[in-house]
């Protein structure tokens, strides 16, 4: 037996040992755990006894003893005497090991066996291969295969999978077999890929391009000619009188064959010009009720054939219509015509013949003692009206559809078997002052053949300043601008064809309004070229927020201006302007329920112009910023204490005869008659 201090695989000599001894213990069943085989390079190994937990717990201490059967010089051991055997410098070949554990009451033996191999040369990666060669060629509808199987591995190959990467989707039947099989491909390009694994785990990949070509089918051919003409010019060119024209279509070709026809009108005409179509989704397609088209442009269909694989082809036709011969139409106005006055209208009624149709018709005025009125002058009926005493002489033009013309005259006489005379008429007009125009409207007047002249003459105590706009004193309606205070006469003249007229006073009414009465006058140093709408606005503006943070019953104050102009003498700007202030008052609805219900209540009145003069004499500002040198009522306040009148020019009071004024007042007030004093008297 090797000492253990030094390493080897022999085993101890066998001992021997009593039977009596031996006879009387017990059978001890145990298990040996070690490796079968061990490759090389590896060079240790271990090998251990496994007792059970029971025979650990319950029995005395055990003791080991492993003994070499077969394989000397393989291994060497440190120990034989230990429930682990620890084996190292190992050599290829076989051992076999006998192992005994007893005690004092049991014992039992077991044989453990291992192999030492020869290291494993290292494993290569397998190489995937595809039959045949990428790319491969197919036609769609026809099966391909891919072969694998001659992939190749330093072992050998245990798994195919195939996948898909591109193309069309297709199902893959066998997927993990080394050959796959395709079957009814359509046209396209695929990509197939196989991955082998080998008896180590390793893979290898290879891809196969699949190009699938459709098979041919030439796309059709379409081809449209006129039933029983084998011409194919794409345009056809008709006359008139026709009932029908079949467009053949079944001259397309295909080498498939063709499956559809489908016509459709392409021109842009349907609305103007018609046709009836039978047989769209048929090889050929029958025109009905043509018309002429020379002067809209052609018919044009067109022709949709496909085949069995969808394909399409088009074709177009146009179809140039002549009408038949045309020959010019016979216009009649309705022969010659008498109005007897005071009817002032008429209707004219024309017609015309023709082979083919009427397109437009036209009235005109050719002749006549004044400008008649031509309604639905463009229909075959026109009414004239406005007439007046005398001949007039319209004509018709009625062009066909063919372009050709032709003329008709209708004479209208005007008669009147006793001339009536005008009757003039306006009512008397009444504004308010600062209104700047005055409408006076004669169009009331009457006549029974028609007022030809209107006069409007002011009397001789109207104002010069009141002058009529435009020229408008020469027509029915006169608009006067100029306004003054005052009640003022015009002498209104209507006259008649045969020169006989008629004649009234109109009296026209201009008052004091309150907003003139209350109006404030600014004098501003600025040019009036300088003054734009936007600096009109700002000052705006500026008078109607100063007065309404100033008036304490108002809610809002609105200006509105009334003149702009330019004073002669010195050129500085003046502006007349009035104001209204607009507020909400809270009025009871019902006296007997005035606690319990309120209506709120839009008041406006007119600001007085002597408070607003004051408020805005306070507005240094807006005086600086606007060049305001005068602030004042545009008439004069002052009361002269009951002995004079107030001059509005001078803004002073002109006190009467005999009277004179308190000299201190006068005084003090820079020599400015502001009040005709009681303190004085003088006369007779």
């Amino acid at each position: 037996m090797a000492s253990t201090d030094k390493p080897t695989t022999e085993s101890p000599k066998e001992q021997p040992i009593e039977a009596s001894s031996t006879a009387a213990k017990a059978e001890l069943k145990f298990s040996v755990d070690g490796p079968a085989t061990v490759r090389l390079p590896a060079n240790i190994t271990k090998a251990k006894v496994v007792l059970s937990k029971e025979d650990l717990l319950r029995r005395s201490s055990f003791s080991y003893l492993w003994e070499l059967l077969e394989g000397a010089g393989l291994a060497s051991a440190s120990s034989y005497k230990r429930p682990v055997l620890e084996l190292s410098q190992l050599k290829e070949g076989k051992m076999l090991f006998r192992v005994t554990v007893s005690n004092t009451t049991h014992s039992g033996q077991q044989q453990y066996a291992l192999e030492v191999v020869t290291p494993k040369a290292p494993n290569q990666p397998p190489r995937a291969i595809i039959r045949p060669e990428s790319p491969v060629h197919g036609v769609e509808g026809s099966r391909l295969t891919l072969d694998a199987e001659g992939s190749v591995d330093d072992d050998k190959i245990v798994s195919y999978k195939w996948t898909q990467d591109k193309g069309p989707s297709i199902p893959l039947q066998a997927m993990n077999t080394p050959i796959l099989t395709l079957d009814n491909m359509v046209a396209g390009t695929y990509v197939f890929s196989v991955q082998v694994t080998d008896s180590d785990g390793l893979t290898s990949t290879a891809s196969a391009r699949v190009i699938i070509e459709a098979e041919r089918d030439d796309p059709p051919k379409a081809h449209i000619n006129e039933c029983g003409s084998m011409e194919h010019s794409g345009s056809l060119t008709l006359r008139l009188p026709i009932s029908e024209i079949n467009l053949c279509g079944n001259g397309s070709i295909d080498d498939k064959g063709i499956v559809s026809y489908n016509w459709f009108r392409v021109d842009k005409l349907s609305e103007k010009l018609s046709v009836d179509t039978a047989g769209t989704t048929t090889s050929i397609l029958t025109l009905k009720n043509i018309q002429a088209n020379e002067r809209l442009g052609p018919y044009e269909f067109q022709l949709d054939v496909k085949d069995t694989k969808g394909q399409k082809d088009s074709a177009r036709i146009s179809i140039f219509v002549n009408k038949a011969e045309n020959f010019p139409p016979a216009a009649d106005a309705g022969g010659n015509h008498t109005v007897i006055l005071p009817e002032t209208s008429i209707v004219l009624e024309g017609n015309a013949k023709d082979d083919g149709s009427i397109v437009s018709y036209n009235w005109t005025q050719i002749a006549g003692p004044s400008k008649a009125s031509l309604v639905n002058a463009d229909k075959a009926k026109a009414t004239v009206s406005d007439l007046q005493e005398g001949v007039y002489h319209f004509m018709l033009v009625v062009v066909d559809d063919g372009g050709l013309n032709s003329t008709a005259s209708a004479y209208v006489t005007v008669e009147r078997s006793k001339n009536e005379p005008p009757k003039a008429r306006a009512a008397n007009v009444t504004v308010h002052l600062p209104r700047s125009v005055a409408v006076l409207n004669a169009s009331a007047s009457t006549d029974d053949a028609g007022i030809v002249k209107f006069l409007w003459q002011p009397m001789d105590n109207v104002p010069a300043s009141m002058i009529a706009l435009d020229g408008s004193d020469n027509s029915a309606v006169m608009f006067v601008t100029g306004l003054v205070k005052g009640t003022h006469l015009y002498n209104l003249t209507v006259a008649d064809q045969q020169k006989a007229k008629d004649s009234i006073l109109v009296q026209l009414s201009v008052l004091e309004g309150e907003e003139e009465l209350e109006s404030v006058e600014i004098l501003m140093k600025k040019n009036v070229e300088e003054w734009t709408y936007r600096l009109r606005r700002k000052l705006q503006d500026r008078i109607e927020a100063s007065l309404a943070s100033s008036i304490e019953e108002s809610d809002s104050v609105v200006v509105q201006f009334t003149h702009f102009e330019r004073l002669p003498l010195d050129g500085r700007l003046r502006a007349v302007f009035w104001a209204k202030s607009h507020s909400k008052l809270n009025v009871p609805a019902d006296q007997t329920m005035r606690h319990k219900r309120v209506v709120t209540s839009n008041s406006a009145t007119v600001v007085s112009a002597q408070r607003a003069v004051r408020i805005l004499r306070q507005e240094t500002n807006m005086l600086s910023e606007f060049h305001i040198s005068v602030v004042q009522t545009l008439y004069c306040k002052l009361n002269c204490s009951g002995h004079g009148i107030c001059n509005d020019a001078t803004k002073q009071c002109e006190c009467d005869s005999f009277w004179m004024g308190n000299v201190f007042a006068y005084l003090l007030t820079g020599l400015k008659v502001e009040d005709c004093g009681k303190t004085g008297q003088s006369g007779l």
